[in-house]
Formats: structure tokens, C-alpha cells, sequence
């Protein structure tokens, strides 16, 4: 597994045992989205027509997502903390009580932090983990890195709905494979790339469902706000954390089970 000082030249902020660096660019959040996933998949991205196309897959999608890409760890008010590092405080714990991740393999103590928060108080946050050290990356709402790293999440937002949905340790799902169409610019990225994976967002899961056919609920097409924006919901509800879970959505899903296609 690669470390963050192997692919990031710059000078860290931060402490020797919790260097911290900032991801600000396009590249960056290629990085960042990559190791949110315990560099256990592969993010792309292209540009056509003026817009951004990111594509992200992996062959081990609930572990590189629900284990350790999902942004369940909070520090304070609009900061989420996701990454491999999550497996070793078990945060949400109720991801890790829910799910069987069988043998992990090793993985890189870093953590992915989208937010406001001070380099202090995640340090701190760390500390109070029982961390002795770990690579930290962080990065805000507005950086240009989101615009990698919100659409890479796509397979994240299928399989927390599918966790919803059945019972994820009696699958298989071998690999996970997913392209956002998201704008270049936008007021607010983290609401506008999200609506990016609403209406732009096409993920494709491949493995043994064992007879799971239910996965109408996870496309945006039927949710009772498929026809609201990300930002008018979020509005109502005061912060993305608050709005329903149906809100996170795909606007296409193909499945590919035991070699069968079904696209919802």
C-alpha cells in the first residue's frame, strides 16, 4: 500500500506522527478519493464537452467503501472524517457490527477529513482515538478536489442503500464500477456533485446476489425527491447529514449477477 508521502511532495502540516497535508486540486482528489478507499480502488477522471467524467472501481467494494470510505467518523459540526482509519476506531460502530469483513487485509493508517476543522482538533481527535499516529488528509467543501472526490463516491452511496435493502453478508459482489458525469463549476460542490450522482451517476455491480432482485429503491427515478434538487432538500433539513436516505441515490444501476444483466 502506498503512503501519502510517497505520492505527496509537500511539506506537511501537522506533527511528525500526524503529518497533515491539504488536497486542493483536481489531482489531489485523486488522491484523496483513493486513499478514503484504503487504495483498494481506482479513480479516473476525463474531461468532455465541458464536463467532468469520473470513474472509480474496485475489486473489493464493501471494504473499500462501507469499511472504509464512508464518512461516518464526525469531529464537529460540518466535518466527517472517512478512510481506512475508520476500521481501527470502529466508527460508525454500527457499520462494523453489521457487516462481516472476513480477512482484512493490512491497511494504511490514514484518515480522509472534509471540513473546517483546525489541524489541533483532529490531531486531538485522533489522540483521544488512542491513535499514536496516522497520514491525514484534508480538504473543504469548496476545494477543487471535490470535484473528484464527491462523484468517486458513488459505489459508497449504492451499497449503504443496499445494506438497508438485504443483508450484505449472505452476497457476493466481487467487483463495483461506477461514472458520475459532473459539472466543472459550481456554487457549491458538495450539494452540486452530489446532485452530479442523482442525475448523472451510473454504477455497476458484479457478483452473486442470491436471488436479490430489489434494487429499485436505490435509483433515483423512484425516490419521492426525484424531482427536487440536492440543495432544495438540504435546505429543509439544515445540513446534509439530516436529509433522508433516499436522497442519496444512482440515476442508473446495472446488476450483473452470475453472469445475468438487469439494468433499474
Amino acid at each position: 500500500m502506498p503512503k501519502i508521502s510517497e505520492l505527496i511532495r509537500e511539506h506537511p502540516e501537522g506533527t511528525r506522527t500526524f503529518p497533515i497535508w491539504r488536497a486542493n486540486s483536481l489531482e489531489m482528489g485523486k488522491v484523496f478519493a483513493e486513499a478514503s478507499m484504503g487504495f483498494l480502488g481506482q479513480v479516473q477522471h476525463t474531461l468532455r464537452d465541458g464536463r467532468l467524467i469520473v470513474t472509480t472501481s474496485t475489486s473489493h467494494p464493501v471494504l473499500a467503501t462501507l469499511g472504509c470510505q464512508l464518512a461516518g467518523w464526525t469531529l464537529e459540526e460540518g466535518t466527517m472524517i472517512s478512510g481506512p482509519l475508520r476500521m481501527k476506531v470502529r466508527k460508525p460502530s454500527f457499520i462494523y457490527d453489521m457487516l462481516d469483513f472476513g480477512s482484512v487485509p493490512k491497511l494504511p493508517d490514514i484518515a480522509c477529513v472534509e471540513g473546517s476543522a483546525s489541524p489541533t482538533s483532529i490531531i486531538n481527535e485522533m489522540v483521544e482515538n488512542g491513535l499514536k499516529g496516522a497520514e491525514i488528509l484534508l480538504t473543504d467543501e469548496a476545494s477543487e478536489a471535490q470535484y473528484i472526490n464527491v462523484p468517486a463516491r458513488a459505489i459508497e452511496i449504492v451499497l449503504f442503500r443496499l445494506m438497508f435493502l438485504t443483508d450484505l453478508n449472505g452476497v457476493r459482489i466481487s467487483k463495483a464500477i461506477s461514472r458520475v458525469i459532473a459539472p466543472l463549476e459550481t456554487d457549491n460542490p458538495g450539494i452540486g456533485l452530489n446532485d452530479a450522482i442523482r442525475f448523472n451517476g451510473h454504477v455497476t455491480l458484479i457478483g452473486d446476489f442470491k436471488g436479490f432482485r430489489e434494487f429499485e429503491p436505490i435509483v433515483t427515478k423512484n425516490a419521492g425527491f426525484a424531482d427536487q434538487k440536492f440543495e432544495t432538500v438540504m435546505r429543509e433539513t439544515g445540513c446534509v447529514a439530516n436529509c433522508p436516505l433516499e436522497l442519496f441515490s444512482v440515476a442508473k444501476l446495472t446488476v450483473i449477477d452470475n453472469g445475468k444483466t438487469r439494468i433499474y
